[in-house]
């Protein structure tokens, strides 16, 4: 069948939106709504401080040698932050992850994640690295690259939000919540 065969109602490519992944989306509402809560598991967590959450988490996960192309398996309690933030970690970081659900036995966690020949392991207590990449690819991808640095560069200009502080940077983030929470409640009560 040639083109010109083909109805023009199917003739649209120019027409398709650009190509995204899930991290070009997550990025543009970070950038669109920086305020805004993204993710509630009983603690509010915005949109810029989930980007800064993933974004560390993938840089720590390339100093524990994750390359683009491994793959990382994730086998963490559902319904929390921290397993969203893995997720979405393991994507900016270039690497594939393999899921288990964490009620499942331990011999199906076994063969998925032997079969799946994962690099690394998160639980709920963390990265682990199993096994690193002979060589590999040691270059974070592009797309996050510059956005990586920009906050990386960001986070050193207040040395109390570094990412070679943690601790710190946590009781800041409660704190602001705690802030917006106060805010929140102290409103006077509707009258009707």
């Amino acid at each position: 069948m040639s083109i010109a065969n083909v109805p023009s109602q199917y003739l649209l490519a120019t027409q398709a939106p650009a190509k995204r992944t899930l991290i070009d989306i997550l990025r543009a509402s970070v950038d669109k709504h920086p305020e805004a809560a993204a993710i509630d598991d009983g603690e509010v967590i915005t949109y810029a401080e989930l980007w800064e959450e993933i974004t560390a988490q993938a840089a720590h996960l390339h100093t524990l040698g994750i390359r683009r192309g491994d793959r990382i398996g994730i086998r963490m309690s559902s319904g929390r932050k921290d397993l969203y933030i893995a997720i979405l970690a393991t994507l900016t970081a270039g690497a594939a992850y393999v899921p288990v659900d964490a009620d499942d036995p331990d011999e199906r966690a076994e063969l998925v994640f032997s079969e799946a020949r994962i690099n690394a392991l998160y639980t709920d207590d963390g990265p682990q690295l199993i096994r690193a990449t002979p060589g590999g690819d040691t270059r974070r991808p592009p797309a996050q690259q510059r956005r990586l640095d920009h906050l990386h560069l960001r986070l050193h200009r207040n040395p109390q939000r570094c990412c070679r502080h943690p601790p710190q940077r946590r009781r800041i983030r409660r704190r602001r919540i705690r802030t917006v929470s106060r805010q929140r409640t102290s409103r006077p009560a509707r009258s009707g």
